[in-house]
């Protein structure tokens, strides 16, 4: 024979799996979006050919110097163009920014 507290042990059980099918299920779904960045970003500029570093004169490694500098310079402004540019698209598609 069942008890009493033995039937209420039952109808809270089943109270309780009744509550948690009727609360609708959350899907996560990921979505991965392709963000092709525009090749005139990449803009590094390169020295072709090295004056020979024997017969290097003073005059000409200074010219040497500030011509890297300035490729340099243009490089890091294109790496900063594409950092921005992702960026943006990061925020467009509500994507969480890397560092």
């Amino acid at each position: 024979m069942i008890s009493l507290k033995q039937i209420g042990g039952i109808l809270i059980t089943l109270g309780m799996l009744s509550g948690c099918a009727s609360t609708p299920e959350v899907i996560v779904k990921r979505e991965y979006k392709v963000v092709e960045i525009p090749s005139e970003l990449f803009y590094c500029p390169q020295l072709k050919k090295y004056p020979n570093y024997k017969t290097l004169t003073e005059g000409q490694l200074a010219s040497l110097l500030i011509e890297l500098a300035k490729d340099n310079r243009q490089c890091k402004e294109s790496m900063d163009s594409i950092k921005a540019y992702v960026a943006a698209a990061q925020s467009k598609f509500g994507a969480v920014p890397t560092k």
